[in-house]
């Protein structure tokens, strides 16, 4: 767990710095002054801070990232395995389950713990949400991810990249080649924290590491980079235009 702990904290802090300054003005900019955006906090307790909903430099939930979100209750998939054979993960992995924490649905978006009254705090922060958000604070529509219980209908997250070992899995694809319809694994990656990734047109897909043995693992953080909106709507590491990002990987 220490490990695994470790490399998701890597994976936040290895983001250039100009990155951050990016999810200003995004959607992942909820703030009282973010009025743009479909979601952002007003109403009985709002907060113009941007970092908040996910961090906190005191009193956050979890020294992981001072993550500071709630957790959600939607944790994997319902069963089954992929095209190639590799089985679904029934636990997402602390990389994709931070994502999870407000996609999933389950938890306003926000309840966070600095601010509760246990700790001293104004308590939940009140969000506003309008457009295709639900008043309690749910994301739905293209921003939920989960289907009831479980991530099905979702791409699968917290298993190895064609070829490669992750979660305790070995990939039901043998290698990652063009002769498998993959595109093979860069092991000196600068733009990935564990030096494992996808090169692409436009982009680089980062592979995880989140554990002594894995070879490279696909997350929620493969695609979508949090911090930095990219000039496009869904934070994507490679731009979906002529799905440039699926053939990033799969070379169809």
């Amino acid at each position: 767990m220490k490990s695994l702990l470790k490399t998701l904290a890597v994976v936040a802090v290895a983001v250039p710095a100009v990155a951050f300054a990016a999810i200003t003005g995004s959607k992942h900019d909820l703030s009282s002054t973010n009025t743009g955006v479909d979601v952002h906090s007003s109403g009985t307790n709002p907060t113009d801070q941007i970092c908040i909903f996910c961090h906190a430099p005191h009193k956050a939930a979890s020294q992981a990232l001072i993550w500071n979100h709630t957790a959600g209750t939607v944790n994997g998939f319902s069963g089954g395995q992929t095209v190639a054979g590799t089985s679904l993960p029934t636990a997402v992995l602390p990389p994709s389950k931070a994502c999870l924490n407000c996609h999933d649905g389950t938890v306003a978006i926000g309840d966070v713990n600095s601010t509760t009254t246990a700790n001293g705090g104004a308590g939940v922060l009140t969000v506003t949400t309008v457009a295709n958000h639900t008043l309690a604070e749910k994301l739905i529509g293209y921003a939920l991810v989960g289907n009831g219980t479980n991530l099905d209908g979702n791409h699968p997250v917290s298993i190895p990249y064609a070829g490669a070992i992750y979660n305790a899995k070995a990939s039901g694809v043998s290698s990652g080649n063009a002769a498998t319809d993959y595109t093979g694994i860069t092991n000196s990656c600068a733009g990935s924290p564990s030096g494992i990734c996808i090169s692409a047109a436009g982009g680089t897909l980062p592979l995880f590491a989140a554990q002594a043995g894995d070879t490279g693992g696909v997350e929620c953080g493969s695609c979508h980079d949090v911090h930095n909106k990219l000039n496009n709507t869904y934070f994507l590491r490679v731009t979906a235009t002529g799905s440039a990002i699926c053939l990033a990987c799969h070379k169809k």
